[in-house]
């Protein structure tokens, strides 16, 4: 079992993007700081293959990780300092009375030399043996070599005599690139309303002209000390803004929870027994971490109709769990059963755990779970339902995975593969709405939109619930926000055709007109088995 400091050290590589595939191999490194700080001969020294297209700060993180590793188990005493190509080159002397006459012992003040082929403008193989002569003469100091050589063996040859610890900072992927932007904006505080979609826009221009906006507008809160960052301001250098704001670091969580209109149990209609469970779910892990034993599992099940609010729920969750310090992120990840499943041989177990590594810290909301249910021994869907649960477990301390999909078909996905049950601890099922939650909804959504609405509009909504409630395809709050949708069209048609109408205003025939000819949505259920 990990202790506290070794899960505060994940924590923080988790926060270093780029170095996914070397975190186990610096683990490592820190493991052998440890046992081997009392042994003269150890060697320290790191080559960092620099592959990415992060920002510079990227490559900093990981350099102040390795120096304060290094302080931490007393290895330097200093901070860490960057090689120039001078003081390089008072190594290309031969001669031994002239080389201790430039090459002074004092010459470099801190016990961290890092070694930049950015930094020194040139290839660093052009230096090797300036540089091996370098890590010779000072011994006690501990070195960090930093290239983008397109051949990583060639780096290792040249300088692997000198070093025994090799890292990468690989290419950002598209998987990161939204994560990364995430991160930025929590790490400076900067609160965009529809964040997600937000970045989504964001992220399809080149990464460097996203960096670019981006880093724009944090230059702008910290230099203007700007509480709020109006669309006009953000038009000006963002495509597809919408309203920003800074978060005041003062307000308490209850405050900051209050004005997230998106995430509070608050603004949604109905499901009280839901939002019951869940504060009862809540403070049972509150109990149980202030005891420190026996934490349970976070994952959840979620069943009922679509439309019923189990993905806003699952996002209000995750939220809730980071203000609690139940999760450490709070970010929420909605996959559907079948995007977990590969083409592909090999494909499937790679794909659950690159969905279950984004969710690290938050939620991994997987809608219609039971879709990977399958008749077939040695399917793709047994390869991803066995990898999920091992992920499930192995990473029950900092994630949570919330199944969703309908009732029968949940259970039978349950009982078919009890992996899923000794790890589900909670289960939750939402009810379908009825006919006065379902005219509620339809009056927030006008409200947020600063919509009015005509008295006598209630009786027409009510009725048409109450009838399209009988199908089995009913949809809930999805059909309430395909009629809603569709009535805002119609009542700009008939607005725009007069002067002398209220342009805020929805009427029963807005209404009247859309009903006659609206279709419940359809919702088709996933079919288990081979096809006829």
């Amino acid at each position: 079992m990990k202790n506290v400091l070794e899960n505060e050290i994940e924590k923080e590589l988790d926060n270093i993007y780029g170095i996914e595939n070397s975190k186990w191999e610096i683990l490592n490194y820190i493991k052998y700081l440890e046992i081997s700080k009392q042994n003269y001969f150890a060697n320290y020294n790191v080559i960092i293959h620099n592959n990415s297209s992060y920002p510079e700060e990227t490559k900093i993180k990981l350099i102040d990780f390795l120096c304060k590793m290094l302080n931490k188990n007393n290895i330097i005493k200093t901070d860490y300092e960057f090689v120039t190509t001078k003081q390089l080159k008072k190594f290309e002397l031969t001669d031994e009375k002239n080389k201790d006459s430039e090459g002074d012992i004092n010459n470099f003040k801190n016990d961290l030399i890092i070694i930049d082929s950015e930094k020194i403008g040139r290839n660093l193989d052009n230096y090797r043996d300036e540089i091996i002569n370098m890590i010779e003469e000072y011994p006690n100091k501990a070195f960090i070599i930093i290239d983008k050589s397109f051949c990583v063996g060639e780096v290792n040859a040249s300088f692997g005599k000198c070093f025994d610890w090799f890292f990468e900072i690989e290419k950002i992927s598209e998987d990161n690139k939204k994560d990364y932007i995430l991160n930025l904006l929590d790490e400076n505080d900067i609160r965009i309303k529809g964040k997600c979609d937000y970045v989504d826009n964001l992220i399809e221009e080149p990464f460097f002209i996203v960096k670019s906006k981006m880093n724009h507008i944090i230059l702008q809160c910290k230099l203007n000390n700007i509480k709020e960052i109006t669309n006009e301001f953000a038009e000006k250098y963002l495509e597809n803004s919408q309203d920003i704001t800074v978060r005041n670091k003062d307000k308490s969580k209850k405050t900051d929870k209050k004005d997230d209109k998106d995430l509070n149990f608050d603004s949604l209609v109905g499901i009280n027994n839901i939002k019951t469970e869940i504060n009862k779910i809540v403070n049972y892990v509150k109990i149980c971490q202030k005891r420190n034993k026996n934490m349970p599992t976070l994952h959840i099940c979620f069943t009922g109709n679509p439309g019923t609010g189990k993905t806003t729920v699952a996002r209000i969750i995750g939220q809730i769990f980071k203000e609690e310090k139940i999760l450490s992120k709070g970010e929420f990840v909605e996959v559907h059963g079948r995007d977990l499943v590969g083409k592909y041989v090999g494909w499937t177990a790679k794909e659950v755990q690159r969905c279950v590594e984004r969710a690290k810290g938050g939620i991994l909301f997987i809608d219609e779970a039971y879709s990977l249910n399958s008749d077939r021994k040695g399917s793709f869907e047994d390869e991803a339902i066995a990898t999920l649960i091992k992920e499930m477990e192995d990473k029950r301390d900092d994630l949570c995975v919330i199944l969703a999909g309908y009732q029968d078909e949940m259970e039978e996905l349950i009982k078919r593969n009890p992996g899923f049950e000794s790890r589900i601890q909670f289960y939750l099922n939402f009810p379908d709405y009825n006919e006065e939650e379902l005219y509620n909804i339809f009056k927030k959504l006008a409200k947020n939109e600063e919509y009015k609405i005509s008295s006598n509009i209630k009786d027409v909504l009510i009725n048409d619930f109450k009838m399209k409630k009988t199908n089995d395809n009913f949809s809930n709050g999805r059909y309430v926000r395909n009629v809603y949708e569709k009535i805002k069209i119609e009542q700009a048609n008939r607005v725009s055709s007069s002067d002398a109408e209220d342009i805020n205003l929805i009427k029963k025939c807005d209404i009247e007109n859309v009903l006659k000819n609206i279709k419940p949505i359809e919702i088709q259920k996933t079919r288990i088995g081979f096809a006829i």
